[in-house]
């Protein structure tokens, strides 16, 4: 058993000055003190996986912890409201509280709330296993709590008593909820519900019919590994009045799409979204994923009615042509020799070496006796003529093309000796 006070001391009294930090004097008896006789405390606390189990003496706390903004003791093993409240009580400054991964699943009684903490607008309930009679008194006991973490709790209800118009941003990931009219619970609860992130709820695969009144001010929505399987379902995301952000990753009806893929189809069925999986939107990106969901469906029988409502932004596409992009293998091009002109069809793969090999019985010399020039015919006085001097060198490096013009010369004595 390990109290609040233990853990502190253990892990801050030997910590330097800094000025984020809040300098407290302590008694020379105080346990860990610093040499100077003080304990240095920061604004931010945090004591993870310390074994906590209790707070320890009040009054102690109050003259350590007094300007402590911040608390993070998840990860301990604190099974007592009581004792929650009398650590908390003794920080008069606390904005944010996070509990995650204490065992709190019980009684939270009534003697414990008859204080209240208006200052603490952030509070995360994570693994705690914390009941629903217990959410609701620290409602009564919170009332200015904007962002809520309630994940990995087990819910497979919602039972929130009343409204609380404070809560803006609710983390709600990895529960058991199984029909989305629950959900839609929580939106009635929070009616200035802006960003509700509940990932991981394969269980659910269909959205309840009232979503614009359940959530009349929702923005930002991570619904990532829910179990969505009908592009029906997706499309209902647009029932939202005000959503404009949305993560959707691991969702069954995508899985079997490029990312490419994935987002055109999307974007192209939810015209209203500005971030999609934490990337910006962009207008070109849009239209680009709307024509493409045109030309995905146009030779389809049975098409989706969003491909109608875009017929009607777009108007009827033609269809894209056929362009082979393969890289070319053989070009057609002509090789003069003097008088003599031939035709040929030349791989441009083969090196310069390979080349003039084959044309050493079109020119009657062997390739160490004659020169070798490209000319572009359709750029002449740009490029000119290029002599080929580098034997292992391939034709395709000289960007050689259909209609391309080859010279040869032969080689003279006094260049030979030059």
């Amino acid at each position: 058993m390990k109290t609040f006070l233990e853990a502190l001391h253990a892990k801050y009294s030997d910590q330097d000055y800094d000025p984020d930090f809040c300098q407290i004097f302590v008694s020379s008896k105080a346990p860990g003190k610093t040499e100077s006789g003080s304990l240095i405390v920061p604004k931010h606390l945090v004591l993870n996986g310390c074994g906590i189990t209790h707070s320890g003496d009040g009054e102690e706390i109050a003259k350590l912890c007094a300007q402590v903004v911040e608390l993070d003791i998840a990860q301990n093993e604190v099974s007592e409201w009581s004792e929650v409240f009398a650590l908390i009580s003794k920080l008069p400054h606390l904005e944010f509280l996070n509990l995650s991964t204490n065992p709190l699943s019980g009684v939270l009684a009534d003697m414990c709330t008859g204080a209240t903490y208006c200052r603490i607008t952030k509070l995360v309930l994570n693994n705690t296993m914390v009941s629903w009679d217990a959410v609701n008194k620290l409602f009564h006991m919170m009332p200015s709590i904007e962002e809520l973490h309630l994940s990995l709790n087990g819910y497979s209800s919602i039972e929130v008593a009343c409204v609380h118009p404070a809560v803006q941003r609710l983390h709600f990931n990895a529960n058991k909820v199984t029909d989305f009219k629950d959900i839609c619970k929580l939106g009635q609860a929070f009616p200035r519900l802006k960003s509700l992130v509940m990932a991981e709820h394969e269980q659910l695969s269909n959205f309840c019919d009232n979503l614009d009144q359940s959530f009349s001010q929702l923005e930002s929505l991570n619904i990532s590994k829910m179990g969505i399987s009908e592009w029906e379902e997706l499309e209902r995301l647009n029932q939202f009045p005000a959503l404009t952000d949305v993560r959707m990753l691991g969702i069954p009806l995508l899985q079997e799409h490029s990312e490419k893929v994935r987002r055109q189809l999307v974007l192209a069925r939810l015209p209203k979204l500005t971030r999609l999986n934490g990337g910006q939107v962009t207008d070109t990106e849009k239209e680009e994923a709307e024509r493409g969901f045109l030309r995905r469906f146009m030779d389809e029988d049975n098409k989706p009615q969003r491909y109608h409502e875009l017929e009607v932004k777009h108007g009827k596409l033609e269809y894209l042509a056929d362009v082979n992009l393969a890289p070319v293998e053989f070009v057609t091009v002509d090789v003069k020799y003097g008088d003599k002109v031939e035709t040929m069809s030349v791989g441009v793969k083969q090196t310069v070496s390979d080349f003039k090999k084959l044309l050493q019985n079109f020119v009657g010399l062997p390739p160490s006796k004659f020169r070798l020039f490209a000319t572009d015919p359709i750029y002449p006085v740009y490029h000119g003529m290029t002599e080929m001097r580098l034997p292992k060198k391939c034709l395709y490096t000289y960007h050689v093309i259909d209609g391309f013009e080859f010279y040869i010369e032969p080689k003279i004595a006094s260049m030979q000796c030059y």
